[in-house]
């Protein structure tokens, strides 16, 4: 990916803006690689991304001006509970569709947002070492803000319109970045993420990583991220890209 100025794109508390782009999380990924100068937190964002990928390098489709394409770089220290970290910006994240859409949404393990039975947002999370030797969550964004056209399944937008304007856009971007950027771990987090999960006690169904299609009964994601499920009345607890979910 050729590598650009950030010099020559205007900014808003370092937070920059990018028409359009392959993947905002890809090029600040590499940005940060190569350049030992930036100042963090640091972000990216585009309405026409059009390669963007999500877990598991699946690909993340965002249609020009429908959705939110945003990446954001947050230096970490030694002694971040990383896990808990992971959980408090997807709490942040759920608490800010919940809000603009004004209606109840989910968590749906590791990192996806539900709405009405539907994914409203994708969340990727990737811990990087800068040119400094200093280690970097990078935390990408997919935002439907607009339903998306009719052949994605199983996906919304968080706002019950037909169209947005470009400065609206731009503030939902900006009110984004500037929750995350800033994310404390809070009192109670755990507690919290499970009340929020997305089909918490009811029996689910989930395809594993050799392809195996299974359900049982989800209970909860434990200290470790790991997403436990009663199978056949057996406790059992996935990591993440072992089982994943099927909506």
């Amino acid at each position: 990916m050729n590598l650009i100025d950030l010099r020559e794109i205007p900014n808003t508390n370092n937070l920059f803006y990018i028409e359009s782009l392959d993947s905002t999380q890809d090029l600040l990924i590499d940005l940060i690689k190569e350049h030992d100068n930036l100042h963090f937190p640091i972000g990216i964002y585009s309405f026409n991304q059009t390669n963007g990928r999500g877990q598991r390098k699946r690909d993340w489709i965002n249609q020009k001006n429908k959705g939110l394409a945003l990446s954001i770089g947050i230096l970490l220290n030694d002694t971040v509970d990383v896990v808990n970290l992971n959980k408090s910006i997807t709490l942040l994240v759920n608490e800010f569709v919940s809000a603009k859409s004004e209606q109840k949404s989910w968590i749906k393990w590791p990192n996806d947002i539900i709405l009405n039975d539907h994914k409203a947002v994708g969340l990727l999370m990737e811990i990087i070492t800068d040119a400094n030797q200093n280690k970097v969550l990078v935390v990408g964004v997919g935002l439907n803000v607009l339903d998306p056209i009719s052949e994605m399944k199983k996906v919304t937008g968080i706002l019950n319109t037909k169209s947005i304007s470009t400065e609206s856009l731009q503030t939902l971007s900006k009110t984004l970045y500037n929750s995350i950027s800033t994310v404390t771990i809070g009192d109670g987090v755990e507690e919290t993420y499970n009340l929020q999960l997305y089909k918490r006690n009811t029996t689910i169904s989930l395809r594993s990583s050799d392809n195996n299609i299974f359900k049982g009964k989800l209970i909860e994601v434990d200290s470790a991220g790991r997403l436990v499920v009663e199978v056949n009345s057996e406790i059992k607890k996935y990591h993440f890209g072992q089982a994943r979910i099927i909506l």
